[in-house]
């Protein structure tokens, strides 16, 4: 049976709290910057892997939301400009089931878009019929309107840092506190939790 998305997140997002938990039992200073290789090292990948846990859950609910978005009687804008490479849909409709082959493909098309960015998280949402997801989910949180999408840009930038530039600047690596990696994490988790509740 397949798992749900939130039990995709909860497997994923486990792996940065044990990695945020971890950190805060070793010895030394809170904030990590020059010293302290493994420490450093693992504050890092837990910003990485809350980021991942979003964008899986992203990926695993959007294609939930799917046959719905199909079986509605106006599709929804954004799933009618996905682009299908001709050889796909001439594949998809020749087979048996054209409808199953696109909604295959569409849910790939989805997951490969999938991201703890807001824009994308909004974008692949609005494709499967659910608008201003973030703006919902601040309702749903009972947070400030924008909040949401904040936290998740922080997160999505800081792990884009991380993954594209070894969280460096001009001046040499980033620092980076326990409680800023469990502030993440907890974000993520919350956002994460809301969503599954709106949807």
């Amino acid at each position: 049976m397949a798992r749900s998305a939130i039990e995709v997140f909860d497997d994923q997002i486990g792996d940065a709290e044990q990695m945020s938990l971890a950190r805060s039992m070793l010895k030394g200073p809170r904030t990590v910057d020059q010293g302290e290789p493994p420490a450093r090292a693992l504050l890092r990948q837990a910003i990485v892997a809350a980021a991942a846990a979003v964008e899986s859950y992203v990926a695993v609910k959007a294609a939930a939301c799917l046959p719905d978005a199909l079986a509605a009687k106006k599709l929804p804008d954004r799933l009618g400009k996905l682009e299908m490479p001709l050889e796909k849909a001439l594949t998809a409709a020749r087979g048996r089931s054209p409808r199953s082959a696109f909604q295959s493909w569409a849910a790939q098309a989805l997951e490969d878009q999938a991201s703890a960015d807001p824009g994308v998280i909004g974008a692949v949402f609005s494709a499967v019929g659910e608008g201003k997801i973030l703006q919902r989910c601040d309702s749903e949180r009972m947070v400030d309107r924008g909040t949401s999408e904040r936290q998740m840009k922080e997160l999505a930038s800081r792990r884009n840092q991380i993954a594209h530039r070894g969280d460096r600047t001009a001046q040499g690596r980033r620092r980076l506190a326990v409680g800023h990696v469990e502030t993440h994490v907890r974000n993520a988790r919350q956002v994460a939790e809301a969503l599954e509740k709106i949807l």
